[in-house]
């Protein structure tokens, strides 16, 4: 398998906005009325994982995932395109 570094068809990434005031802040994660209906999603989770810890890999063949990040801290994300009718980069 042969992999090379560029965009991916159908991957989206969004900021988010935070909201602050004096009791604290909040985000939006996601909402209906910004993304397709395909990518609604069915369940949200949240996760912790340790400082110098790696997660993956993890694929899911028939769904759209949502991933939210959080600092503080820098993230670092590999995507690979496993599908059979994906253009090449």
């Amino acid at each position: 398998m042969e992999f090379s570094k560029g965009p991916i068809e159908g991957v989206k990434v969004t900021a988010f906005r935070k909201f602050v005031d004096e009791r604290g802040w909040l985000t939006e994660i996601f909402r209906h009325d910004e993304m397709e209906a395909e990518f609604h999603p069915a369940m949200a989770y949240v996760s912790v994982t340790l400082p110098m810890v790696l997660r993956g890999p993890h694929e899911h063949v028939d769904q759209a995932d949502l991933f939210c990040w959080f600092g503080p801290g820098n993230f670092k994300v590999t995507l690979w395109d496993n599908r059979k009718d994906s253009p090449p980069t």
